[in-house]
């Protein structure tokens, strides 16, 4: 019997040994910095991301960086004319997944960060977003693909980076009709189908987004529909490792419904899955057989850099939210994108906005050259 139950173990080990590979990240960092933001700024971010300036990769984001991507993508106003945003990513192993943390962004949420990442192709990464005032965060993205194709040395795929660009703008647009957590969720939930189920089909695709929408209690809109079915199209003809995906798209559906109070259909990829996680239960089974209890834990989530963040150094008017809830401070708003980024501050040539709040924070004051103008990554007002 025993022999039976080696040549067992031998036999799930071998056919599981592909998908308990671990692979070790490059241990280097990489900091993102806005190219607006003053000297006394950029000190108060690397001490909100818990490094000192000479011990990472620093590089600078303008607004240039941001428009290669934005223009044609976003409105003007949303991308505006400076750079605040601030990113520091930290490559993970594989099967971590991607955890963010963000910082003073009111338009733009973790999970929306989350999710655009991996259409971006990227699979295992901590990361932190972050200014030091509040802003749309529309931009941050841009450095978070910068510092990933630096840190890790592979190149993005251009089309992808589009894409993930696109979906962001695309979701935070919709997370004004319709809410954030509804919006982040049926964009994840659609792309999960697409790329799982190879859909190309326009027709197919089109009504996988009307199921979405009722799944999350939405009505769409004609226009809606169309310009996501129009994303999605484009993005069923990239190539994607979906086993290294699966993992994170659940997360997020998984965290927008529990947010929402709503259950998730189980269809044949929930079977599926079930499946494939009581075969990898069993396989951790037959391992305990024949290893000491501590090989056999499971590894908990790696949050690296989002552990250690001082999230003093911005006071107490702040917004801080993550995608995982035990790095977030209890007393921190959360965000719920209801408007367009809110306006510049009126300064002078040579001025630049400060790190603290004035008493007419929440007021909407004009550009320096005194028009009006909803920006990309703009103090905005504050997110009740």
């Amino acid at each position: 019997m025993r022999k039976k139950l080696i040549t067992m173990a031998l036999g799930l080990t071998l056919a599981f040994s592909a998908q308990t590979m671990v692979v070790k990240a490059d241990s280097a960092t990489v900091v993102t910095i806005g190219a607006n933001l003053n000297d006394e700024q950029k000190a108060k971010i690397f001490e909100y991301f818990g490094v000192k300036e000479d011990s990472v990769e620093v590089l600078t984001v303008t607004n240039k960086d941001e428009r290669e991507y934005l223009e044609g993508v976003a409105s003007e106003a949303q991308i505006g004319k400076r750079t605040y945003s601030c990113a520091y990513i930290e490559p993970t192993n594989e099967g971590n997944g991607i955890n963010i943390k963000t910082a003073n962004l009111s338009w733009v949420t973790p999970y929306m960060i989350k999710s655009t990442l991996t259409t971006a192709g990227i699979y295992d990464c901590n990361v932190l977003a972050a200014a030091p005032f509040k802003v749309s965060g529309t931009g941050a993205l841009t450095g978070i693909m910068k510092a990933f194709e630096s840190v890790t040395g592979e190149t993005l795929d251009e089309e992808k980076k589009e894409l993930a660009t696109e979906e962001l703008v695309m979701t935070g647009d919709l997370a004004e009709e319709i809410g954030s957590d509804q919006a982040t969720g049926i964009i994840t939930d659609v792309k999960d189908s697409v790329i799982s189920q190879n859909i190309v089909n326009a027709d197919k695709i089109e009504q996988i987004i009307i199921d979405s929408s009722t799944t999350y209690n939405v009505s769409l809109t004609s226009e809606q529909v169309d310009a996501i079915a129009g994303m999605m199209e484009r993005l069923a003809k990239q190539d994607y490792d979906y086993d290294r995906l699966a993992d994170t798209f659940q997360s997020i559906k998984d965290s927008t419904a529990e947010k929402l109070g709503i259950e998730l259909d189980t269809d044949g990829s929930g079977i599926i899955e079930s499946i494939k996680k009581f075969f990898t239960n069993l396989f951790n089974w037959f391992k305990g057989l024949f290893a000491d209890s501590e090989d056999t834990e499971q590894p908990s989530t790696d949050l690296g850099i989002l552990d250690t963040t001082n999230d003093e150094v911005w006071g107490e008017d702040v917004i801080i939210d993550s995608t995982e809830e035990s790095v977030v401070p209890s007393a921190s708003p959360t965000v719920e994108p209801t408007a367009e980024p809110t306006l510049e501050p009126t300064l002078s040539p040579t001025e630049e906005p400060s790190t603290k709040p004035t008493e007419d924070a929440d007021q909407m004051p004009e550009t320096e050259d005194e028009t009006p103008m909803a920006t990309e990554d703009t103090p905005s007002e504050e997110v009740q």
